[in-house]
């Protein structure tokens, strides 16, 4: 009996497996209420976005909030914790950077949700810090790991438009440049913070990109379209960015 190949993607288009990749938004964009419930459904082999899931052994680290915090997101969300591997480094379970990666081999993880990751520089605007830190984290993957890293995205003045939704990425343009697939989550009516409208743009860097449509559900979990739905951006971003 032959070993089974190793699967090219995590999620189907979106997420090639060994890369760094980067889900940017603001704190209240939905990061953790869409990606945690959408690795679920991964985790299970359901389609995210309506691509197919290739499940690995995989962790969350929850490296920017106390893991209270984490736990209380799923819970609201009506998910057992067990669902969901954790390990805390933040708080009273600071870890360093080694101390994280000991772990993830320790565990035998093969796919890692970092949320916080730009928290792993002292300067997210530092190309020299964050060059070392994404070639770093790279190696790793090189050797059969895939990162998915939470991050920041930049302020912008009511006059400033950016050409792509990658240089929303918030710091270095090292960020977006050396890492793979960035997903950037929007709201699609900023000024109004009870809208829970939310646009995802998914920017490849080896297929396509595209943009979904999504809104926060009763249970407060943040779904979007399906990649068969997707919809021109320009129709739906904000004014003060177009692509």
């Amino acid at each position: 009996m032959t070993d089974q190949p190793e699967p090219k993607f995590i999620i189907e288009k979106i997420l090639p497996t060994k890369r760094v990749h980067l889900l940017a938004g603001i704190s209240s964009a939905g990061k953790s209420r869409f990606a945690l419930p959408a690795l679920i459904m991964w985790n299970a082999c359901l389609p995210v976005l309506g691509l197919k899931s290739y499940p690995v052994p995989w962790c969350v680290v929850c490296g920017d909030r106390p893991l209270d915090d984490i736990q209380d997101t799923l819970e609201s969300m009506e998910f057992p914790l067990e669902q969901v591997p954790v390990i805390p480094a933040f708080g009273k379970y600071a870890k360093t950077f080694l101390q994280v990666m000991e772990k993830i081999e320790d565990g035998g993880y093969k796919f890692i949700f970092w949320e916080g990751f730009d928290m792993l520089v002292k300067n997210p605007n530092n190309p020299n810090e964050v060059k070392e830190l994404l070639s770093n984290v790279s190696a790793y993957c090189e050797e059969g790991i895939t990162v998915l890293g939470t991050v920041g995205i930049a302020k912008l003045k009511p006059s400033e438009i950016y050409p792509n939704p990658r240089q929303l990425v918030s710091g270095s343009t090292i960020w977006e440049r050396a890492t793979s697939s960035n997903l950037i989550i929007l709201a699609t009516n900023p000024g109004d913070i009870e809208d829970g409208g939310r646009i995802l743009h998914a920017c490849l860097k080896n297929s396509s990109s595209f943009s979904v449509e999504g809104r926060f559900n009763d249970r407060g979990i943040l779904t979007f379209d399906d990649y068969s739905n997707r919809v021109m951006a320009s129709k739906k971003t904000p004014n003060r960015f177009k692509i």
